[in-house]
């Protein structure tokens, strides 16, 4: 599905978007519609020494717990949300923490197990948050953003959007990316 007209647009448009990473998948469902799956991370680049010290950080939707059974995002539907923290840097980090703006989760905060402390290059800190979705987020995006810093970097971001119907199906959107 990848030459699908709205995923060359976002193709174009996610490429002048920098220093973003990202992903997309399209895929049509049994009712032919098309969900975007599209994943924004943000590779944080302002540490003094960006080629020794990094954090990448990524957030994926990786469920719903769908509990009235509609197959859709509907609500009182658990959405579970995985963001990753690495250490795509040379140097060892301290201070990791892993946060969930829509939740308030983060790590070491007495739910959620803290970050390795030093975080050696190319290891990982993983923060699994849950979502209910409320009746005011019908006709509305829910915007999430995982975040994550460290001693040595400035903040890096991972944004998510999902849209949710009135009819309380939902549709995945790229999230705007703000300071």
């Amino acid at each position: 599905m990848s030459g699908h007209p709205v995923a060359a647009i976002l193709s174009a448009l996610l490429f002048l978007i920098t220093p973003l990473t990202h992903s997309q998948n399209l895929m049509s469902n049994d009712t032919g519609r098309y969900t975007l799956d599209i994943k924004v991370s943000e590779m944080n680049t302002d540490s003094p020494d960006a080629t020794t010290a990094s954090l990448a950080v990524n957030k994926v939707l990786t469920g719903n717990a769908d509990e009235d059974g509609s197959h859709d995002v509907s609500k009182g539907d658990t959405l579970t949300y995985t963001i990753t923290a690495t250490n795509s840097g040379g140097t060892t980090l301290t201070g990791v923490v892993v946060s969930d703006n829509l939740t308030g989760d983060f790590t070491g905060d007495g739910v959620h197990p803290a970050c390795a402390d030093p975080l050696a290059p190319s290891a990982v800190c993983v923060l699994t948050v849950d979502y209910v979705v409320r009746a005011s987020d019908l006709g509305t995006t829910i915007h999430n953003v995982g975040s994550a810093d460290s001693d040595q970097t400035g903040r890096g971001r991972a944004v998510l959007g999902l849209r949710v119907e009135d009819n309380e199906g939902a549709e995945e959107t790229l999230a705007d990316v703000v300071n």
